[in-house]
């Protein structure tokens, strides 16, 4: 009770559902001769509501759908089974599917981020993003899951948790264009805003739709900021931490492996199996494969795509193939450099750069 109350206090769906059950109530006990719940603007304004509450419903399973075999790598229960209700019910709480509905209708009329955290998992984004979250003019981007290590900082956009990465659809997730003019020109504040994903930095593909999206615009490219950390610690850190949300997703009743798109060698039972994995020629094949996707797309070629896929999200081969991966900074560095350097510079000196260091990875994973 006390996440259903929490869920409806913060918005969205649970909240639009208990009103909408509020209204009906008013309705049912209202007496005939009243004629202020019984008005036909009333009744208009119910069923209107009840459509749009539907159409969350709609979306919020097709977010389901997504998110339970591309986040949580496991397989969907199947309806009216254990974990069916339970599972979803959960997602019911956690995602904000009426906001993505309103965003994604006024895309075309928000601004884009000024900055942008290329984090890695368990390398300090969250800390980052509170930080620059601190800053004067500082607004926050929007995120589709209420959890508090992820609200207000990273909008999983590239990651592909909306099922459409297409640049044009970026925006989605960051102010109205109105809301910096106004802070701007009539309050004479400074206003900024951001996106920080702990994805970024490590995805083959990411960096081809950002610069794709800021090239199709028009606009300079963002501030980019990238986050790292000591490699070992950080794949301590990340094997805890995705053995906690591997128990997350099963305490929502998502319990059978997705190996239909996960490799069965990707559900390691130790950290050493999962870097043996993470450095395997079917991982680094993975990866290839992803970038090659995408690698020489002009944004209108990107645009068209709308995504890549599943087994690209949100690492090629999944979550753990990073473990041993994340330490590949400068690798990782160099492909946005690479990418940037092409949309909007020459074209040679980054992909020279990150052509040599990859030949290095690719040499040293032949070697293993």
């Amino acid at each position: 009770m006390g996440a259903l109350v929490s869920s409806i206090i913060q918005g969205d769906l649970p909240l639009s559902v208990t009103l909408n059950g509020l209204h009906m109530i008013a309705l049912a006990t209202t007496p005939l001769h009243s004629k202020i719940f019984l008005h036909p603007i009333s009744i208009t304004i119910y069923v209107m509501h009840v459509l749009v509450n539907l159409c969350g419903f709609v979306y919020l399973y097709s977010f389901y759908t997504r998110a339970v075999l591309n986040v949580f790598n496991k397989r969907r229960p199947t309806l009216f089974t254990d974990g069916s209700f339970s599972s979803f019910y959960s997602f019911f709480l956690l995602v904000r599917p009426l906001a993505v509905m309103w965003r994604r209708a006024t895309a075309s009329f928000r601004c884009l981020p000024d900055v942008l955290v290329l984090g890695e998992v368990r390398c300090g984004t969250t800390t980052m993003c509170e930080h620059i979250n601190n800053l004067p003019g500082c607004h926050p981007p929007f995120c589709p899951w209420k959890h508090p290590e992820l609200d207000k900082k990273e909008t999983f956009f590239f990651a592909g948790h909306y099922g459409d990465m297409r640049p044009s659809m970026y925006s989605m997730c960051f102010p109205l264009v109105t809301t910096r003019w106004f802070y701007t020109k009539i309050l004479r504040r400074p206003f900024f805003t951001f996106d920080g994903c702990a994805q970024y930095l490590t995805s083959p593909v990411a960096p081809y739709f950002i610069a794709a999206t800021y090239k199709a615009a028009s606009l300079p490219p963002p501030t980019l900021i990238a986050c790292a950390r000591e490699p070992v610690s950080q794949a301590l850190s990340w094997w805890k931490y995705e053995q906690n949300a591997m128990s997350w997703g099963e305490g929502m009743g998502l319990i059978k492996p997705n190996t239909a798109l996960r490799s069965k060698e990707y559900f390691s039972k130790s950290i050493g199996d999962a870097l043996k994995f993470s450095f395997s020629p079917l991982t680094e094949a993975a990866y290839l494969s992803a970038e090659g996707i995408v690698e020489g797309r002009s944004p209108e070629e990107l645009e068209f795509m709308r995504t890549v896929p599943p087994w690209a999200l949100t690492w090629p081969g999944g979550q753990l193939t990073g473990i041993g991966r994340n330490g590949k900074f400068s690798a990782n560095v160099a492909r946005y450099e690479k990418v940037f350097d092409k949309f909007f510079g020459s074209g040679e000196v980054g992909g020279e750069v990150y052509n040599r260091i990859r030949q290095q990875v690719v040499r040293e994973a032949a070697e293993r």
